[in-house]
């Protein structure tokens, strides 16, 4: 199918205007496209994969929200901005390779992609948005830059098949509700001396009868580097784990 007819660019075909929902299988665009604009693939889900050009510098926002037909996403390294809410409700993406040494993952990246198993990152982000994976119910990894310094609030809430995180020694801040419903999270490693500063209440056990319902904390074990130890046991949030510390090879 001929799917020229359905994009609408500017007129030096360096933008990305609009698409046609009827648009439908695979999208190349034209080899000239620095900037896909705000909103321009929203709500096309017959398009099932979009080749996009080495010269694309910005991906606006909201730019493929609700293409339900993606089923893998590859952003090539010479992207300068992702926009918020990008690829965010595309339901059966699978597989995101990002190459582009972004500083940031924006707000609602990747929110509500519910099939999304595998992601892969570049060096250099520094800032994880808002609910960037919220409801990424089945993602089973992460592996989070080493540059990473702060995870905005409901960062993974509800990634329900994460089993591991591990927190670079860069972590500094995790916003509120961060780290919320993820029901299979049996282990947080903490690579930083100092405890990353998060705005989550500690959780407690709940005792019904004969029945005592345990907090997720009670669930958990929190991995720490030997010297910071001591710190995270007396912090109000960290120290409601059960605490081991890191061998030096995983340190």
């Amino acid at each position: 199918m001929n799917n020229e007819q359905y994009i609408k660019y500017n007129g030096n075909l360096s933008k990305v205007l609009s698409c046609d929902p009827r648009a439908e299988g695979v999208i190349t665009l034209h080899s000239s496209v620095t900037t896909i604009c705000e909103c321009a693939f929203q709500d096309c889900s017959k398009i099932t994969n979009i080749n996009i050009p080495d010269s694309i510098a910005f991906i606006e926002d909201d730019a493929f929200k609700d293409c339900a037909g993606f089923s893998a996403v590859h952003i090539p390294s010479q992207l300068l901005f992702l926009g918020k809410g990008a690829f965010a409700y595309c339901y059966n993406i699978k597989d995101v390779i990002i190459d582009a040494p972004l500083s940031e993952l924006q707000s609602f990246t990747f929110a509500g992609c519910t099939s999304l198993q595998s992601i892969e990152l570049a060096k250099g982000i520094r800032e994880f948005g808002e609910k960037v994976f919220y409801n990424c119910t089945s993602l089973t990894e992460i592996q989070i830059p080493s540059t990473v310094e702060k995870i905005g609030d409901g960062a993974f809430y509800g990634c329900k098949k994460i089993k591991e995180l591990v927190f670079p020694a860069s972590l500094k801040y995790i916003g509120e509700g961060a780290i919320s419903s993820m029901t299979a999270l049996r282990s947080i490693v903490c690579l930083s001396t100092v405890p990353p500063e998060i705005y989550q209440a500690p959780s407690h056990k709940i005792s019904t009868g004969t029945f005592t319902v345990p907090s997720w904390q009670d669930k958990v074990t929190l991995y720490v580097p030997v010297d910071g130890a001591a710190d995270y046991a007396a912090h109000p949030f960290w120290g409601n784990f059960s605490i081991e510390t890191l061998v030096d090879d995983e340190a």
